[in-house]
């Protein structure tokens, strides 16, 4: 069963995405919907993703972003295209790795033949809980029980916080668009415990060969 405060999160950021007004916004997804995504793409939503697409799917955004919707089709999208999308943190960090010189300090020390090197780290990316698109390249970490985390802009191994939760995602990405919005968490915030890779790009215990 899913928390409350879970449930209360991800009701609180469809409320806000509703009251844009500018979305496209289908039936929430049903517990048998739910139960095939999951068995399908081999993961479990967090509880607040989860009753944020209970309340409602989103389905479309308007321009400047017709040219490919941002919005995972959980209900009828092609299953390549969702699996391609829930590629994008691993391939992209493969990617940095390959050719960008990225090698995380947890990995032990970077093999010198290229082919290795990849192989390593997908090894080590494979431990990673999945990271879940919310819209576009921002990501929620999967997670059944687990609420509250904060939305992560992933695009490559360029990771930076985009809301300290699902809520104030909505918040800053649709509802703010006139403003800048400050994305540098205030200083007694502490993220709710994350994967060991992602929440590196948070603290800044990176390190690069």
């Amino acid at each position: 069963m899913a928390s409350s405060e879970g449930v209360r999160l991800g009701e609180q950021a469809a409320r806000q995405l509703v009251q844009t007004g500018r979305h496209e916004i289908g039936p929430g997804l049903t517990d048998a919907e739910f139960t095939r995504i999951e068995r399908d793409y081999e993961f479990e939503f967090a509880d607040d993703h989860r009753a944020f697409l209970a309340a409602g799917l989103p389905l479309k955004t308007p321009e400047p972003y017709e040219r490919r919707n941002p919005w995972p089709d959980w209900r009828d999208g092609d299953p390549g295209d969702l699996r391609e999308i829930l590629g994008w943190p691993v391939e992209g960090t493969l990617f940095d790795v390959q050719y960008d010189a990225f090698w995380h300090p947890s990995w032990g020390q970077r093999p010198a033949r290229m082919s290795k090197a990849l192989s390593t780290a997908r090894r080590h990316l494979a431990q990673a809980p999945k990271m879940i698109p919310v819209w576009g390249h921002r990501y929620l970490p999967a997670g059944r029980g687990t609420y509250g985390h904060p939305v992560l802009s992933i695009y490559q191994t360029d990771v930076i916080m985009f809301g300290t939760d699902l809520a104030e995602y909505i918040a800053i990405e649709f509802q703010r668009r006139s403003m800048i919005p400050d994305l540098t968490p205030p200083p007694d915030w502490i993220p709710p415990p994350m994967v060991p890779f992602w929440s590196d790009f948070l603290t800044g215990e990176l390190g690069w060969s």
